[in-house]
Order: C-alpha cells, then structure tokens, then sequence
C-alpha cells in the first residue's frame, strides 16, 4: 500500500511541475470567484467559499475551490477539484456539468474525520462581461449522496 502511495505522490509532483508550463501555453482565461449556498441533504446548513476556474482548450475548465460549512457544533469544510465542460456557446447563458474528487474535514471538539468522494455539478453563468453571476447544484458523494444549492459570482481576469 505504501509503495502505491509513493507512486502517486511522485506522479501527482510530476505533474504539478509540468502544469504550470503546460497550462500557460493552452489555458484562454482565469476566473476567480466567491460562492454562498444551502446544503439540503444531510447538514441543513448555509455553506460558503471561493474557487478558480481555469479555462482549459474544447470548452473544458478546471474548477478547483472550497467550501466552509457552518455548522452547529465544530467546524466542517471541504476541497474539491472538478473538471468541468461547457456545451457550445449561447448568447447569454451558458450551463456547464462537472465531475471530480472532494475531500471534507470535520472535527468537534478532539474528534476529527476525514472523507473524500465524488462530485458532480450542473449549473449556468450568465454571459457576457467580465462579471459572471453564476448558480450550480452540487452532488457530493462518499456513502451517501448530499446536495447543496450554490450561487456567487466570478471574474474574468484574462481571455
């Protein structure tokens, strides 16, 4: 098992060293942004964060962000990276899925857990303009299936 570990490890290094390079000569454009929301599944609680999304070449984008839960007792929040695709082009709404891997820490008081699972999203942005107001619904997936109602706003720094 360990020696698989190291073999992601050394991979995930890897590939982080060439991405920058990679990323610089395909990438059309960087969005930052901020996102509030609802979990209405198991939580019940309003959630919060940012996220970038790097637009990639054939309507792809990677979407990598976080999220702080606010929760009653203790803390809970998550990362998540997603790839996401945007269907041809329309005039001024574009939806967009996404599918990739979360990972969420939790603690109260001295316990703490963590978890990683699967996310998928669907949503539209409103186009064009260099603000983007955006809503999503997000599915996230690690036993059970919680789903969360999200809404924000991004900037477009670069095309």
């Amino acid at each position: 098992m360990r020696i698989i570990w190291t073999r992601a490890a050394f991979t995930a290094v890897l590939a982080a060293a060439a991405a920058p390079a990679w990323l610089s000569s395909q990438h059309t454009g960087l969005s930052p942004g901020v996102h509030a929301g609802y979990n209405l599944s198991d939580l019940n609680e309003l959630v919060a964060g940012g996220h970038m999304i790097v637009y990639l070449p054939k309507r792809l984008a990677l979407y990598p962000g976080v999220t702080y839960y606010f929760v009653e007792n203790g803390s809970l929040w998550d990362a998540h990276v997603t790839l996401r695709w945007v269907p041809a082009r329309a005039s001024r709404i574009a939806p967009y899925i996404g599918a990739g891997l979360y990972w969420s820490r939790s603690s109260t008081g001295s316990a703490s857990a963590t978890d990683v699972g699967l996310v998928g999203q669907v949503g539209a942005e409103l186009l064009p303009g260099s603000w983007q107001p955006f809503a999503e619904l997000q599915l996230l997936k690690d036993g059970a299936v919680s789903a969360q109602v999200l809404g924000g706003v991004r900037v477009v720094l670069r095309h």
